[in-house]
């Protein structure tokens, strides 16, 4: 039975002869008389589909999702088909080969093969500082945002030709969210801070600090970064960040600024507070360390909701449970709430 993937291939080139005497129709009406497509004829119509002048269009979907799982045996293959090694994909996301087989997702972990890619896209005249993904990224700033050493070490070389990041990232930015090893992102974030670069730059609503500690967890990057000056309740608060960035270390960083001075209790424009924000996203254990540290659980935004009254409107079933719990359990939520009634 073919795979999902190609079953949505086949949907898409109705009518377009890619056999000699046959059809996509035809092919899908033969599908259906035999219930499936025999291993051979499954090659068939891949190896066709590939090699059709009519489709040239589409083989940047197949490089690109090829590039995504780090098969580089399928990215030389359509790459030797005609596939161009610097087609940036049409849509709002934007992303070259480079920058697609480097994306982070944090569901999805890179691998060797997304290592081998890279140098296989390389070799084939791929655009080595080709900013690209809704980030704007260079390749070299993408291995290094997910931590895939191999690959920075192969992009290196080309950094001094990249162009400054046109929407405002500094190198500063880039070199705390860096998830390669700590130890030379310490010397890099030192360079940066004797360059003078501001320690409290906000890019996409994460400053330099948020992103040593929630994303990369580099706490002696952020030691560092503390000691220049960075502030840590500029902007409005990480879990603010996290809709945008949904930071895998959000714990041990929510720790790490309340002992550095941030006000967990800081509101936004909205009266939203940190805690709004995790009920709202549904974050239960960022609920529970915020509760800990503090955080009002009474407090309302400017429309009237409370982190629980969010956590019901949006569904957010384990924070609803929790919250409704302490408020029936936990002196914190008690106290707050006798306190918010005498006001």
């Amino acid at each position: 039975m073919p795979g999902p993937a190609l079953r949505r291939r086949m949907r898409k080139v109705v009518r377009v002869s890619i056999i000699p005497g046959h059809t996509c129709s035809s092919i899908r009406e033969r599908q259906s008389r035999k219930g499936h497509l025999t291993g051979l004829k499954r090659l068939q119509f891949i190896r066709a589909f590939e090699q059709s002048d009519s489709l040239i269009g589409m083989k940047w979907q197949l490089l690109h999702n090829a590039c995504w799982e780090g098969d580089y045996k399928e990215v030389a293959r359509l790459l030797d088909a005609g596939a161009d090694p610097n087609q940036i994909a049409p849509t709002n996301w934007r992303q070259s080969p480079l920058g697609r087989t480097l994306e982070f997702r944090i569901t999805c972990p890179k691998h060797t093969g997304h290592v081998e890619t890279v140098g296989i896209l390389l070799e084939r005249g791929a655009n080595p500082v080709l900013r690209s993904t809704s980030l704007d990224m260079t390749p070299f700033e993408l291995a290094a945002f997910c931590g895939l050493e191999r690959a920075a070490a192969l992009l290196l070389p080309f950094c001094a030709a990249a162009i400054p990041h046109p929407a405002g990232m500094t190198e500063l930015w880039i070199a705390s969210a860096s998830r390669l090893p700590e130890s030379q992102k310490l010397e890099a974030v030192r360079l940066q801070l004797a360059k003078r670069r501001s320690a409290n730059s906000i890019w996409r609503k994460a400053t330099p600090l948020m992103m040593a500690v929630g994303h990369a967890a580099h706490f002696h990057v952020a030691d560092r970064l503390i000691e220049a000056g960075a502030d840590p309740n500029e902007g409005t608060s990480i879990l603010h960040a996290s809709c945008d960035w949904h930071f895998a270390h959000l714990i041990p960083a929510l720790c790490y600024l309340s002992k550095a001075g941030w006000n967990v209790n800081a509101r936004d424009s909205s009266g939203q507070s940190a805690l709004h924000k995790a009920a709202f996203l549904g974050y239960t254990s960022a609920v529970r360390t915020l509760a800990g540290l503090g955080a009002d659980p009474m407090v309302k935004d400017t429309l009237g909701f409370t982190p629980l009254d969010l956590a019901r409107r949006w569904n957010k079933t384990g924070v609803v449970k929790l919250l409704e719990r302490a408020k029936l359990t936990q002196p914190w939520f008690q106290s707050t709430s006798a306190s918010s009634r005498s006001e």
